[in-house]
């Protein structure tokens, strides 16, 4: 009976034990070096994980991570966090569940660290809480790049790059790109442009120069025609009042009043063209 006893003590232990180091039903662990694609789904990470130089880790859409205390993720390649708007990527505390025996705290976790000449991180729609440092990137020379990334609950900084403190709001979205080119247009969408610019260049510019042109020479004809017209009857106007011929006198006085109407129409009309000429030269339609 003794011997039952203990063998049955013994057994009660070593499943007890087993409960504690095994991932909670759902999880799936995760340990050493990691790479590929983790899809939607809860991971536990006992202990600090690793994305070696070289490689990549594609974290998608719906993924929780839970960090046991002191664990970590360290980036020498390429980390990329494709959460959506409606379903973020996160990345937090073991005790971040309902239940838990401890609430979860600042500093449970080490938090992100990107380090190597190639390493590179991209946070889209990820949150990451309950950390020592939410992302450290040790040079700032690394390529970057946060998309609507939220920091929350993470202690000494949620995010660094190379010797200082980037400002984040906590539980507010931040965006960011560090040593990233942003995506070139799309070819189709160039040439539509280049098109349409054509297009404006030989429409609004072209047609308004060449109006521009063809009221200025109208504008010029009409003063000419009326400052000769004007002359001539000047000198009509003026040989009659010599003559005493009154009547005569008056009708080319009223004619020189027309010129000089005529002529200060054709005049503006000239400037007006002129100016609009000025405007093509200055301005992009």
């Amino acid at each position: 009976m003794p011997r039952v006893s203990l063998t049955l003590i013994i057994a009660v232990i070593a499943v007890a034990v087993l409960s504690v180091n095994a991932a909670p039903e759902g999880r799936t662990p995760l340990s050493d070096n990691v790479s590929g694609e983790l899809e939607k789904g809860e991971y536990l990470v006992k202990s600090t994980i690793t994305v070696q130089e070289g490689e990549v880790l594609n974290i998608h859409a719906g993924a929780i991570l839970y960090f046991d205390h002191y664990a970590g993720l360290d980036v020498y390649g390429e980390l990329l966090v494709d959460g959506q708007p409606d379903s973020p990527v996160i990345m937090t505390s073991v005790n971040d569940v309902a239940g838990s025996a401890e609430p979860p705290q600042a500093f449970d976790w080490n938090g992100i660290k990107v380090e190597g000449t190639g390493a590179a991180v991209h946070l889209r729609h990820t949150h990451v809480k309950n950390s020592v440092y939410g992302v450290n990137v040790r040079d700032p020379a690394i390529r970057a790049e946060f998309m609507e990334a939220i920091f929350e609950n993470n202690g000494y900084a949620s995010l660094v790059r190379g010797d200082h403190t980037v400002l984040t709001s906590t539980a507010e979205p931040f965006t960011a790109m560090w040593n990233i080119e942003p995506p070139k247009p799309d070819a189709t969408v160039s040439a539509l442009r280049t098109t349409r610019d054509s297009d404006d260049w030989g429409g609004n510019r072209h047609k308004l120069t060449i109006g521009a042109f063809g009221a200025a020479a109208l504008g010029v004809i009409v003063s000419s025609v009326s400052l000769v017209r004007l002359g001539d009857n000047h000198k009509r106007y003026i040989h009659n009042t010599e003559e005493g011929n009154e009547d005569a006198a008056a009708i080319y006085r009223e004619r020189m009043w027309g010129n000089i109407t005529m002529g200060s129409v054709g005049a503006a009309l000239t400037g007006i063209a002129l100016t609009c000429i000025g405007v093509t030269f200055v301005f992009d339609f």
